[in-house]
């Protein structure tokens, strides 16, 4: 009874570890200096179709402190940090401006990758897609469409940017290359043999009885 009771407290732990946890990024570089950290994901898609190919996504870690007036940097300047020369990244962008939305990117380029949206050719753009350590956590698809340019979007500790290249009206979140992470499954199968092994009771030793017979002469 105290086994099965051990084994359901340790299972339900491990899952509610495994839930609050933080989305461990891939990172591909990161650039920077301060206390807080966001990140900069780039889905190339560059497979024909538009399709997904995990070889063609990027995660750039940018580190910041704020600003005077505890003001955050933005997702522009988090762009522009990267792209800067003598970083040694190699990310090059080009952005453009939209009336009531503000700028975007256009233009993506990072080692023998390189898109540009071309709408009038195939309707193909850059979508612009925002989420949190948090959530990916709980989720790794769970992405929100920005709906601001990127000069609007603030930055806040462990925020997501996240840029996709895809056809307009085919568009979907992007994907975050993620660090293998230890399973709920495999901690509560170690924990498991850990209650296993301290829960066995020793066997006893059985005692020798005397034996009342004389020995043979």
């Amino acid at each position: 009874m105290k086994l099965k009771l051990c084994a359901v407290l340790l299972c339900m732990l491990a899952t509610l570890s495994a839930g609050a946890q933080l989305f461990s990024p891939n990172l591909t570089q990161t650039i920077g200096t301060g206390a807080n950290i966001s990140y900069f994901v780039v889905n190339f898609d560059d497979a024909p179709g538009f399709k997904n190919d995990p070889a063609s996504d990027f995660v750039f870690g940018y580190k910041w402190d704020f600003g005077p007036g505890s003001v955050a940097p933005t997702g522009d300047d988090m762009l522009h940090a990267l792209i800067a020369p003598g970083t040694g990244v190699g990310l090059q962008a080009v952005e453009g401006s939209f009336p009531g939305f503000g700028n975007f990117v256009s233009s993506l380029t990072f080692g023998s990758h390189s898109q540009t949206g071309d709408f009038a050719l195939n309707q193909s753009f850059w979508s612009y897609w925002l989420t949190t350590g948090e959530r990916l956590g709980q989720n790794p698809n769970d992405w929100s469409s920005s709906g601001v340019g990127i000069g609007s979007r603030v930055l806040a500790n462990n925020s997501y940017d996240g840029w996709n290249f895809s056809a307009f009206g085919s568009h979907f979140a992007p994907s975050a290359p993620s660090t293998p992470e230890p399973s709920a499954c495999l901690l509560f199968a170690m924990g498991s043999g850990g209650i296993l092994v301290m829960g066995r009771k020793p066997a006893r030793k059985k005692r020798r009885q005397q034996s009342n017979i004389p020995a043979r002469g």
